[in-house]
């Protein structure tokens, strides 16, 4: 039982300091670098044991969504796909699914695929989707293998990726909907 409310408090400590160090981080982009008391990007990867994976190959995967229906990474080439990883408890996570919801339906069918993941179980995630009235695509990576696959050490982790298939973007911890949209514009999503 010990075992277990320490591995939840730290899963809730590390779910509520991503974002601060995420937040930490963008702060110092805005402002002088070479502030003190501010994360560089590259400290808060480190800081994680994570390898910043722009400009890599995205990792392939086939998962099913809470439906059922399989979706594989690779049948996307060609969009851009936003990867979100989250999950129904984690705050930071539900605060930014309504303007990952809103750019999704605003870019479907434009060149973008949004995919949300969750390690949770499907119909956990299934009932909170209907439950606030999502129609966000999510799947389900119960084993936790895609999340190995993108170092995902704490939620909410995005990742987006070119039409070639490579990451452009490594997002760990909250961003806003216009650090999101920029972001997507990168890999020419919304770029009039």
């Amino acid at each position: 039982m010990i075992k277990v409310m320490f591995i939840f408090s730290f899963i809730v400590m590390f779910c509520v300091s991503i974002p601060v160090l995420a937040q930490e981080s963008n702060k110092k982009s805005e402002t002088n670098a070479s502030q003190e008391n501010s994360f560089s990007e590259d400290e808060l990867f480190k800081a994680l044991g994570v390898r910043n994976m722009v400009n890599e190959q995205a990792p392939s995967f086939v998962l099913k969504d809470v439906e059922g229906n399989e979706v594989s990474l690779e049948k996307l080439k060609g969009n851009v796909v936003l990867i979100d990883f989250w999950a129904t408890w984690c705050a930071p996570c539900r605060e930014e699914l309504p303007y990952i919801e809103k750019i999704a339906e605003e870019f479907r069918g434009k060149g973008l695929v949004t995919l949300t993941i969750s390690a949770e179980q499907g119909n956990i995630v299934s009932t909170f989707l209907s439950k606030n009235k999502y129609k966000i695509k999510s799947l389900v990576d119960s084993n936790k293998e895609v999340s190995s696959k993108y170092q995902v050490k704490g939620l909410p982790t995005a990742f987006v990726v070119d039409r070639d298939g490579k990451i452009v973007t490594h997002f760990i911890g909250g961003r806003d909907e216009e650090n999101l949209r920029n972001e997507l514009k990168k890999a020419g999503v919304g770029a009039n």
